[in-house]
């Protein structure tokens, strides 16, 4: 074994004890990677920056500002507004919030989908006489586990992560339709269970009063405003950026050539001034991604991936059935997932997973797609769920009432999650 390989195991397990002790932010493990890297020699120079002009990177940072276009619009608020109507209905009520936060959560973040909804769904709560501790959890989960599901906002990272794959030897990329059909069975289940059995654990609490900051970040959220037109220019910028991304293989073009233009036109018609365009550009996550992407490269440069990839599969040589196999696959990544940031466990494990399907002469489809939906599926911990932390306040939740209700939900995704997979995805 040469030192080369080494080096490239100990920088892994230096990037995921980073991960565990979260005193890190992202940008510093991205940059940190890139030193290291330089530093070893793990990889040629032009590797190691290849990152930054990666194509999920460039898409990611147009849709940015897409994103904060769309946000100014009146588009968000109105269909916030048809919860309203279903306001007799509770658990009917969740099932339309349900709907409503997954297309938000997927064209935004759960943050900001939680934020525009959280207020409307306690006035609501309020208007019925009944407890807003019954909608803010099924909101908070419902929020995380839809955004990233397609390719706008941060679920640009899902083209990084076929990249990832690709660069280790897979055959047959994803596509970001693949990413979308197999989060589908995930929102589904999340909605069903907390219009059903969820709402009958979730507590019966008076909710506590939200900070003053956190009443003006919502404020904000829902009073901006545009003047007609460009309310009416923002919303056909944002869908017209959509519908050619999606159409762009058709077309023969690439997808960040319509992201990036649509940013453009998002500054030039006055949606986003060019100082918003500017500070809703996440150079955390850029530099986060780039340097993960040169660590996956030097995975692959060194040859230690597929020694990662040899021992995995090693372990798991004994297990015939694919299902129970995705199953290992899929776990490993759920319960750290609960400790560490999920995006830092998907970027990990995609070339880890990856390497040991090859190593086994699997298809390495299933294997990633599977600790995508996994390590997504995070319904317990506040620690690594912003959306979670954010409610716990207002919904006057513990974290007893979080794995009383989270821990059959997780479980029940996890085996909805091992079948529909390796039916669509088989390894």
């Amino acid at each position: 074994m040469t030192i080369s390989i080494w080096l490239s195991v100990i920088l892994t397990l230096v990037v995921i004890l980073a991960f565990v002790s979260g005193k890190f932010p992202m940008s510093i493990i991205g940059a940190f990677i890139i030193f290291a890297v330089l530093l070893f020699n793990l990889e040629p120079t032009n590797m190691v920056f290849a990152g930054f002009g990666n194509d999920a990177v460039v898409i990611l940072t147009g849709m940015f500002v897409v994103g904060a276009g769309l946000q100014k619009t009146t588009l968000i608020p109105k269909l916030a507004g048809i919860l309203k109507k279903y306001s007799s209905h509770p658990r009917w009520l969740i099932v339309i919030l349900g709907v409503i936060t997954f297309l938000l959560a997927t064209a935004t973040s759960a943050v900001v989908t939680l934020l525009i909804l959280m207020p409307i769904l306690q006035g609501v709560a309020k208007e019925i006489n009944i407890k807003s501790s019954k909608f803010l959890y099924p909101l908070a989960v419902i929020s995380y586990v839809s955004t990233g599901s397609w390719f706008l906002g941060v679920g640009a990272l899902n083209l990084s992560f076929s990249s990832m794959m690709t660069n280790l030897g897979a055959k047959t990329p994803l596509s970001v339709n693949d990413f979308l059909i197999t989060r589908i069975p995930l929102v589904v289940v999340v909605i069903i269970y907390c219009a059903t059995i969820g709402y009958n654990l979730l507590p019966n609490k008076d909710p506590k009063n939200v900070d003053d900051e956190e009443s003006s970040q919502q404020s904000q959220a829902i009073d901006t405003e545009l003047p007609i037109r460009k309310n009416i220019v923002g919303i056909v910028i944002f869908f017209a950026t959509v519908i050619l991304m999606i159409a762009s293989s058709y077309i023969g073009m690439k997808s960040y050539i319509f992201s990036t233009a649509g940013a453009i036109l998002m500054v030039i018609c006055g949606i986003v001034t060019n100082k918003e365009a500017l500070k809703s550009i996440n150079l955390n996550l850029i530099f986060f991604i780039a340097g993960m992407l040169a660590l996956a490269n030097s995975l692959q440069y060194t040859g230690a991936g597929k020694l990662i990839g040899t021992g995995v599969a090693g372990i798991a040589s004994n297990i015939h059935n694919h299902f129970l196999l995705l199953g290992l696959f899929m776990l490993i990544p759920m319960i750290m997932a609960l400790f560490i940031n999920n995006i830092g466990v998907m970027t990990i494990f995609v070339p880890l997973w990856t390497s040991a399907c090859l190593q086994m002469g699997l298809d390495p489809r299933g294997a990633v797609l599977g600790l995508i939906f996994a390590s997504t599926a995070r319904c317990i911990s506040p620690v690594t769920s912003t959306t979670l932390a954010i409610v716990m306040n207002p919904g006057g939740y513990s974290i007893k009432d979080f794995v009383k209700v989270g821990l059959p939900l997780q479980l029940i995704a996890l085996v909805v999650g091992v079948i529909f997979i390796e039916l669509v995805y088989p390894l």
